[in-house]
């Protein structure tokens, strides 16, 4: 799906609207990107009721296994992850798996789509990604067009970030962290820091 940054959230949230009956996967590019959309999906009033779970490879194992295992047994649900579960988990009947960052390692990319479409079933991978990436036009990919109706929920995550420590501190984390990993981006050539 080509869309402005500025347009991702709500593009999130209409998809995650559309799909409610459905098993998603999100994909984030750093733990504590997780952490923050962990703390502000659940704000928005239009996504009350959603079982949305955060999985990174900086929770206590413990953890993480709780969260999988909450997960596996659900018949919809959203989890929010990184590559951490990008290979090597077993988790049945995913249907759409929403990469909101393209992975920093090109592996990643296509062990992610992975978790969906498995076992003979039929699943989607949508990538959110700029239109300003030309160079995709020579990749065979079906283009999704952004929803004209998506609400727009920016508002909302900046009057959590006013009212709310929490959410401020875990933004400016997943700010920073994010600007990071994709300056270090394996495809740099595609992924221009510009």
């Amino acid at each position: 799906m080509k869309c402005e940054a500025d347009k991702k959230p709500s593009q999130l949230v209409d998809l995650l609207i559309k799909n409610k009956s459905k098993k998603i996967i999100i994909y984030y590019m750093t733990c504590a990107c997780v952490d923050y959309w962990g703390v502000v999906l659940p704000r928005h009033s239009v996504l009350k009721g959603f079982s949305l779970i955060p999985l990174h490879g900086q929770m206590k194992q413990t953890v993480r296994e709780k969260a999988l295992a909450s997960f596996k047994v659900l018949s919809s649900g959203i989890l929010l992850y990184t590559d951490l579960a990008a290979r090597g988990l077993d988790i049945p009947n995913v249907d759409c798996i929403l990469q909101y960052d393209p992975p920093q390692n090109p592996d990643v990319f296509i062990h992610t789509v992975g978790r969906t479409a498995r076992m003979g079933r039929q699943g989607n991978a949508i990538v959110f990604l700029l239109p300003k990436l030309k160079f995709l036009d020579q990749v065979s990919l079906v283009e999704r067009k952004c929803s004209d109706k998506a609400p727009d929920v920016v508002p909302q995550i900046q009057s959590a970030a006013k009212k709310d420590r929490d959410v401020m501190d875990k933004g400016v984390k997943a700010f920073v962290s994010y600007i990071r990993a994709y300056k270090e981006h394996h495809c740099s050539y595609i992924f221009r820091w510009k």
